[in-house]
């Protein structure tokens, strides 16, 4: 509201970018991809089914080390992305079908995530 640019708000926002597409994509794997279908033959398969969560995951992890080389945020804020990229990770290898899916629990283990986001990257953000 002051008119100026603040370089911890645009690296929090390039942050919070960076945790939240993925996750966009993220459930559309599980709920519309997985679901629909019987999982494939081999670990190739399950990369090709989740490369567009994946590349997500890299493209957020490229800004946000952006934001780190420009000096506008500590490194240890990278840290908040971790468990998301580790859950993403896990999602893409373990196949659910639509019998295994349970839309609630994937909703409460998403909102536990971005709590655990917004609890790591409060407490991160004020390391130096």
């Amino acid at each position: 509201a002051t008119g100026r640019f603040v370089p911890l708000a645009g690296a929090l926002f390039l942050l919070n970018l960076a945790y939240f597409v993925p996750n966009i994509f993220f459930v559309r794997l599980k709920a519309r991809f997985q679901a629909k279908r019987k999982p494939p033959e081999s670990w190739l398969g399950c990369l090709a089914a989740g490369k567009t969560l994946l590349l997500m995951n890299v493209l957020g992890w490229i800004m946000a080390s952006s934001v780190v080389l420009a000096g506008w945020i500590s490194p240890w804020a990278l840290l908040a992305l971790l468990p998301n990229v580790l859950k993403d990770i896990w999602g893409v290898f373990r196949w659910h079908t639509r019998t295994e899916l349970d839309i609630r629990r994937l909703g409460f283990g998403e909102v536990g995530h971005v709590l655990l986001f917004i609890a790591l990257l409060t407490w991160l953000v004020k390391m130096p």
